[in-house]
């Protein structure tokens, strides 16, 4: 979904959840994302530890009536020396590019006949 190159899980000896780290290659950016919280099939919580800073991202899962689900992403910094004006411009150059091919492919997959 988030358009990485490569994505790799350490192994945690069972199921994912919290306290799995996977390590995300986008170009020559890598970036260590660790579950904090968890709730299948309602709501995930990463933090994410990339070269411009440390921040937290929720996906969170909703039942809808016309579309199936919704879909809602929350982002925020996490400490680490990040200021908000670094943030905003990586979410804008970066972030928001990568989420929205991402959601793109993911409707793809999913409107594809099985």
């Amino acid at each position: 979904m988030n358009g990485a190159d490569s994505i790799d899980a350490e192994d945690s000896g069972g199921p994912s959840g919290v306290g799995t780290v996977s390590h995300c290659v986008h170009g020559r950016a890598k970036i260590n994302e660790e579950i904090v919280d968890w709730k299948p099939y309602n709501y995930c919580t990463f933090r994410n530890h990339a070269p411009f800073g440390t921040f937290l991202f929720m996906v969170n899962l909703t039942p809808n009536d016309e579309t199936g689900t919704t879909v809602e992403f929350r982002i925020r910094p996490d400490g680490g020396g990040f200021n908000a004006f670094k943030f905003g411009v990586a979410f804008k150059m970066v972030m928001k590019r990568d989420m929205d091919k991402g959601m793109a492919r993911l409707a793809e997959l999913l409107s594809a006949p099985s």
